[in-house]
């Protein structure tokens, strides 16, 4: 019995403060395992040029950022060995120097195939939004975050 494609979407999601936290060898690594075949470059140079384009916008080195993704909602359509994946989800991401973390809300895009006996991610796409009306609660500081942040995901990322 194949895994659910939706399942298998919302670890690449929650994934992404791990691939952050990666150097460059370890997520080149993880992607030949996970990624089509057909698709392995592309992916990489396009998470490569993401994680560049973030350090540019840094008054920190990007190694420093921690980032937390949480899926809050999938819509899946699965066609033979074609999955299309769309994810809600809402990030988490900050560091000591930058003070209270920031929260971002953004939709991701994903396609996966059938390959190898596994679901591989074929491409991958995100656009902001869409951002629901916050509270007035005062943001947490650098401490709580942390602790938080370091809870178990409830949606493993991938290994």
């Amino acid at each position: 019995m194949r895994p659910d494609p939706a399942a298998v979407a919302g670890q690449w999601v929650a994934s992404t403060g791990e691939l952050l936290g990666m150097g460059p060898i370890r997520r080149s690594e993880l992607l030949a395992g996970h990624v089509a075949s057909g698709s392995r470059r592309s992916i990489l140079e396009g998470l490569e040029e993401d994680y560049q384009r973030l350090a540019e916008r840094l008054p920190i080195p990007a190694g420093e950022l921690r980032l937390v993704e949480v899926p809050l909602t999938v819509s899946a359509t699965e066609v033979d060995d074609r999955a299309e994946i769309r994810v809600w989800s809402v990030v988490v991401f900050g560091a000591e120097q930058l003070g209270a973390p920031h929260v971002g809300w953004r939709t991701c895009r994903l396609r996966l195939v059938w390959e190898g006996g596994g679901w591989k991610l074929a491409s991958f796409t995100s656009t902001d939004g869409p951002t629901p009306i916050t509270g007035d609660a005062l943001p947490a500081d650098w401490a709580e975050f942390v602790a938080v942040a370091s809870w178990r995901p409830v949606v493993g990322g991938l290994s």
